[in-house]
């Protein structure tokens, strides 16, 4: 699967993710994660009973094999999560990453804890196995504004304003 179906894949994924945060009592963080040539963002569920999930876009720098210099690639991190006990969740996936040509591809593991505080924010440490180091995250319970925006694109496409008078009438 090229990058372009990893991209369709994860994005299917965070918008499920998404839609489970609003269904039930899925704690859904959002997460920005650095490490030293890692970048990620991404979201994180936490259901109250049973397993969520995590999808989280890239950003990884590297050393090119063939020319040597450094250069920047995409990827992603699939995975699915686990709440330990009431402040503590765990989540483990698998990351991609594409570079300029195929022998730049490369996969890996990511096991990750997190530490979910009372307030809306949250703590983390990943381990990325794709590029081999650690990863600090931090977190802040998702405010769902990006569900504001597909629920009006959902309500604009489907939910025509001017058929409401047709069906009241008869």
């Amino acid at each position: 699967m090229g990058l372009y179906g990893k991209f369709i894949c994860l994005a299917g994924l965070t918008i499920a993710l998404l839609l489970s945060g609003c269904a039930n009592s899925t704690r859904v963080i959002q997460n920005i994660g650095l490490g030293e040539d890692v970048f990620s963002l991404g979201w994180a569920g936490y259901p109250k009973e049973g397993y969520g999930m995590i999808a989280e876009f890239r950003s990884y720098r590297f050393d090119d094999p063939i020319t040597g210099e450094r250069e920047g690639a995409g990827g992603m991190h699939l995975g699915v999560t686990r709440k330990l006990n009431d402040q503590f969740g765990a989540h483990l996936g698998v990351g991609f990453r594409e570079g300029s040509n195929s022998l730049d591809s490369d996969e890996g593991y990511v096991l990750g804890v997190q530490y979910l505080t009372d307030s809306r924010f949250s703590l983390g440490l990943q381990y990325d196995g794709v590029k081999e180091e650690p990863l600090f995250t931090v977190g802040i319970d998702d405010p769902l504004w990006f569900m504001t925006i597909i629920d009006g694109l959902v309500d604009g496409i489907f939910d025509d304003d001017d058929d409401d008078d047709f069906f009241d009438s008869h």
